[in-house]
């Protein structure tokens, strides 16, 4: 329900923000992966299972949504090959 999601929120807004802005070092972007991990979970709550503890869910998912957000990027902006190796850099990372 809305109150649960308002909390989770609350919880881990700033910390996924902080975990995304590590790798990113933009601050904006940063927020931007985050809201979308955020639309994601709002659009999935009446299917969403999780298996695992739900902080390692909601890591996973901002780690999987920052690779996505840096793909997409990466063809509009022309970004070197240094996206390329956070990804793969990001793909080895087990939360």
């Amino acid at each position: 329900n809305n109150l649960d999601f308002q909390k989770i929120f609350k919880e881990y807004y700033n910390p996924l923000v902080n975990f995304i802005n590590y790798y990113l070092n933009n601050i904006d972007d940063s927020k931007e992966v985050v809201q979308n991990v955020f639309f994601k979970l709002w659009e999935n709550k009446e299917s969403l299972n999780v298996r695992i503890s739900f902080k390692s869910y909601i890591y996973q998912s901002a780690k999987n949504t920052m690779i996505d957000y840096i793909r997409a990027n990466k063809k509009h902006k022309g970004h070197t090959d240094v996206d390329t190796e956070l990804i793969q850099r990001l793909s080895l990372i087990h939360i």
